[in-house]
């Protein structure tokens, strides 16, 4: 049996996150989503609660399991840890990772890379021709992924007061965006 993780801050969440969760709910036995709460990744400094992220991920994605695993450890969220846990916590299953390929091009300066990659399958959903920088291709399935929006864009969108398609964000989070004046 497969275990498949998609971790991340989604900050906010969005149609490629959902498109992502799709997929992999169809294509695993367990699919767990891990929003984080204190990144490794100084850059991507996560302000915005915990809750406000569950809550819009659930309103996008009714049927989600989320752990809360990184909200209730004590040390910044490094994915060695996060990895071990599930170990620990799905022992029958094999784990497999969800990244995007921002992420997965970044993989070489994570904590414990070689754990990592020793221990989970990973999936990259590529949006650019540019996965595979790093050199990792065992335990790598990449896959075509055409969603050319980030959440870090989102928020700019949203602090200027531009309009956000429908086609990107859900009605329900843009409507849960606005009511609780969220990236303003």
């Amino acid at each position: 049996m497969k275990l498949a993780f998609f971790g991340g801050s989604f900050n906010p969440p969005h149609k490629g996150h959902k498109r992502i969760i799709d997929y992999c709910k169809k294509k695993f036995d367990k699919f767990l989503v891990i929003p984080n709460y204190n990144s490794p990744d100084n850059n991507k400094n996560v302000s915005l609660s915990y809750n406000h992220r569950v809550n819009m991920l659930k309103l996008q994605n009714k049927d989600i399991i989320i752990d809360d695993f990184e909200i209730k450890s004590n040390h910044v969220n490094y994915t060695y840890y996060t990895i071990k846990y599930l170990i620990k916590k799905y022992s029958e299953y094999k784990i497999v990772m969800v990244l995007g390929e921002d992420q997965f091009n970044n993989l070489y300066n994570w904590h414990n890379i070689d754990f990592i990659l020793n221990n989970v399958e990973i999936i990259c959903f590529k949006r650019e021709n540019t996965v595979g920088k790093n050199g990792i291709s065992s335990n790598v399935n990449i896959i075509d992924f055409d969603f050319p929006f980030s959440s870090e864009q989102i928020r700019k969108k949203v602090k200027m007061k531009e309009s956000i398609h429908s086609k990107i964000v859900d009605e329900q989070v843009l409507n849960y965006i606005k009511e609780h004046g969220l990236y303003i």
